[in-house]
């Protein structure tokens, strides 16, 4: 973070300066004591389960400059601090020092988290020249975020946003880790309601907005699809004159969101580069004006299961045999995504290639490979949703060397009234492959043992159970030798505790 003033800092949020010099220069801002660092600024949040006004002592213990705390707790200032900070010396009603004789900045807000987000905003705009991208959509973020930057790197010193820090905490604070050595930013968002997108985009203000697809999520507020196509679409909203959207032009609701902005249903003020697989993809609807080829598109796939993949990468008159160091389908997709922004940022076919095949994926359970005495383990438990879990089956199936193929499957969450009918859905897809064993473990997640029985997959090869600790004492000597397992459930099922096990249990 460059350095600006708490003066900056109350003109951002809003603020009233208690105590303390409107000079004095920050470089960093943090909402967590844990790991927060000496001189920095704490903002105390305050959600359902956690206020961080609770903790004000402790951020001064470790050499906070001050904190930005809530009208609530100000207007209390002497009880509620003297109850916190029982160290704090009060030398008069609105002075607080501590106990080294540090003069503590204090400054009020009516609301900590809409603070937090207007200091970020307007320490965004302080990078005028930053080229910045967001990136969205159901499945593919996070992996899309890290080959993108990757790409961008080749020609850009580029930053990227930590882990999947996407929300509205996440997202202010990986911005107020920008510095000016800097060309680009690639940043990830992520939403569960109507709204949220448009309000980190608005924080964000990116040139480049990727939607890298549009799957049955978060249903539970958002209905159906196409709610959810809404919500992702408000990032494309977002975008000014000479931006560009880049859209996966085989999915079909994407493809239907261009054919409105075309007929003039949609406002749309961007330009639009879309990307997809020349095998599969869809025509858009007669008459729409686009074209019925992606403009980055792929051919002549071949796919090394857990090897990777090649395929040759087409963008106008320019081709480039590509060689991915990472598994899948979906990572060709995601692969041409990164082109996308790349050619949008006039990258050459040759530094996109590069910056592709220089690519190694170290994003902690996302189909990670784990060998234990001859068993194959392969993690992908981060967060799963019908699509990804279909591609997990596909991915599966096609595995060579293995003696059998086994999933692992916990519930896809916040589906709302049609969780039922997808978690069957998921095992129709299941009862066509030729996997051998299927376990599942959760609530919904029994109605993937259904479907796969109801469509001919062996119902003595299928095992539910409500409790993980069920799971675990089943499989503890179910596998062996030249077995892979697939493992894959929604985060809050925390699937990972079984791929620890396994691997406990192996070493």
């Amino acid at each position: 973070m460059e350095k600006i003033t708490i003066d900056e800092i109350i003109e951002a949020c809003d603020g009233k300066l208690l105590q303390g010099d409107l000079n004095t220069q920050i470089d960093k801002i943090s909402t967590d004591t844990r790991t927060l660092e000496k001189g920095a600024l704490f903002i105390a949040l305050k959600g359902k389960n956690f206020d961080g006004h609770n903790f004000l002592e402790e951020c001064l213990n470790k050499g906070a400059v001050g904190a930005i705390i809530s009208d609530e707790i100000s207007d209390r200032l002497n009880t509620r601090f003297e109850l916190l900070i029982p160290n704090a010396k009060f030398q008069h009603p609105m002075e607080i020092v501590d106990t080294t004789g540090r003069n503590l900045i204090l400054i009020k807000v009516s609301d900590t988290l809409i603070a937090l987000q207007d200091i970020a905003r307007y320490y965004r705009n302080k990078f005028s020249n930053l080229k910045v991208i967001g990136i969205t959509g159901s499945n593919g973020k996070t992996t899309t975020k890290e080959i993108t930057a990757e790409v961008l790197s080749v020609k850009f010193k580029t930053f990227k946003s930590a882990g999947n820090l996407n929300n509205e905490i996440g997202l202010p604070l990986n911005l107020l880790e920008l510095s000016n050595e800097y060309k680009a930013g690639v940043f990830e968002l992520g939403a569960n309601d109507f709204g949220e997108i448009k309000l980190l985009a608005d924080i964000l203000t990116p040139q480049i907005a990727v939607i890298t697809n549009i799957g049955n999520t978060h249903l539970e507020l958002l209905k159906d699809i196409n709610g959810v196509g809404k919500l992702k679409w408000e990032l494309i909203d977002s975008l000014g004159e000479g931006s560009f959207a880049i859209l996966n032009f085989d999915d079909l609701v994407l493809q239907e969101k261009l054919r409105q902005c075309e007929k003039g249903e949609l406002e749309c003020k961007c330009k639009f580069l879309t990307y997809g697989l020349v095998e599969e993809n869809k025509p858009l609807p007669k008459n729409c004006g686009f074209s019925e080829k992606a403009d980055v598109w792929a051919t002549d796939i071949k796919l090394f299961g857990l090897e990777g993949s090649e395929f040759v990468l087409h963008y106008r008159e320019f081709s480039k045999k590509i060689k991915l160091n990472i598994a899948g389908n979906y990572n060709i997709y995601n692969s041409l995504a990164a082109a996308a922004v790349g050619f949008a940022l006039d990258l050459s076919i040759d530094e996109v290639a590069k910056g592709l095949e220089n690519f190694k994926n170290t994003l902690p359970n996302r189909m990670q490979i784990i060998n234990v005495h001859g068993i194959r383990i392969i993690n992908d438990t981060y967060n799963a949703n019908l699509q990804s879990m279909i591609e997990a089956v596909k991915f599966l199936n096609k595995l060579n060397n293995c003696k059998r193929k086994i999933l692992i499957l916990g519930d896809m969450l916040e589906l709302g009234e049609k969780s039922k009918d997808l978690h069957e859905n998921l095992g129709e897809h299941i009862a066509k492959s030729s996997l051998d064993l299927l376990y599942t473990v959760g609530k919904d997640s029994e109605y993937i043992g259904f479907g796969a029985k109801e469509n001919g997959f062996s119902e003595e090869n299928i095992f539910h159970f409500s409790q993980k600790k069920d799971l675990i004492e089943k499989i503890k000597d179910e596998f062996r030798e030249e077995d892979t397992i697939f493992i894959k459930g929604s985060r809050g099922m925390g699937m990972e505790e079984i791929v620890g096990f396994l691997k406990d249990k192996g070493e």
